[in-house]
């Protein structure tokens, strides 16, 4: 299996676009400081400027509360990103966020795919997930996906199978509050704003053949009470240190 067929599946669990989405002064908060309330109500609009290392223009990425969807017995806010055409199902319950992420089942590239059917599996088994602990002390951790397991995989060419390996599989969602923070953005500024981590690590290994490959990415959110995210770093790298950072920043909101 090359390396792009294995990293096919990463997408699953690594590149879902949030609904969240100038720097942050930790003030050390964490639970002390004020209560944060996310704006949800359908119609509600925000738009963020994006830019990243290979694109240092910024760029418009929009997100609007499209409807509402019942899942697991609660009624779910729907986050509709414009960009990727995806939705990110939302709701707040006390000072804790939980997401539903797009689902990849349509994905006709992953059919008959079992690695990617087992990521889909493991994403499906962790639902719903707690993204944001509003009140969590800084350094309050959490897991919300910890998985392995060994595929036997075969490797051949257009002649035909060659042999046959076992390709490992680990994956890895952790998130962490990291107390408030005073925030500004083209859309204002913000004190109190809680600074949340989340950090999705798949990892690849053949271990007959001395091969490792990996997946790496880490985001730094801010939330502003009544406003919702103003700002979100992010951070992708593999095995071979190939980095893209990419920052969005909230420009513009329109709330009913």
């Amino acid at each position: 299996m090359k390396r792009g067929d294995v990293l096919r599946a990463v997408p699953l669990l690594l590149l879902l676009p949030f609904f969240f989405a100038a720097c942050g002064d930790d003030d050390g908060t964490g639970p002390n400081g004020e209560a944060i309330t996310l704006p949800l109500a359908v119609g509600n609009t925000w738009i963020y400027a994006v830019t990243s290392d290979e694109q240092k223009a910024a760029t418009p990425d929009t997100s609007t509360i499209v409807g509402t969807e019942s899942r697991y017995g609660k009624t779910w806010y729907v986050f509709y990103d414009h960009a990727d055409k995806e939705s990110t199902l939302a709701r707040q319950e006390g000072q804790d966020i939980y997401v539903i992420p797009p689902s990849s089942e349509d994905d006709s590239e992953m059919e008959d795919d079992p690695v990617a059917d087992y990521f889909r599996a493991v994403l499906t088994r962790s639902l719903p997930w707690k993204y944001a602990d509003f009140d969590a002390a800084s350094g309050t951790a959490w897991t919300l996906i910890e998985a392995e397991t060994t595929f036997a995989m075969v490797l051949g060419d257009i002649s035909g199978p060659i042999d046959t390996v076992d390709l490992d599989v680990e994956v890895l969602f952790r998130a962490a509050s990291r107390g408030r923070a005073s925030v500004t953005v083209p859309a204002g500024a913000f004190t109190d704003a809680y600074r949340g981590e989340t950090t999705q690590r798949v990892l690849f290994s053949y271990p007959e053949l001395s091969m490792v490959d990996s997946m790496t990415v880490a985001r730094t959110i801010y939330a502003a009470d009544g406003v919702g995210i103003v700002k979100t770093e992010e951070t992708t790298h593999d095995r071979v240190e190939e980095i893209t950072e990419t920052v969005e920043v909230l420009a513009s909101y329109d709330l009913e």
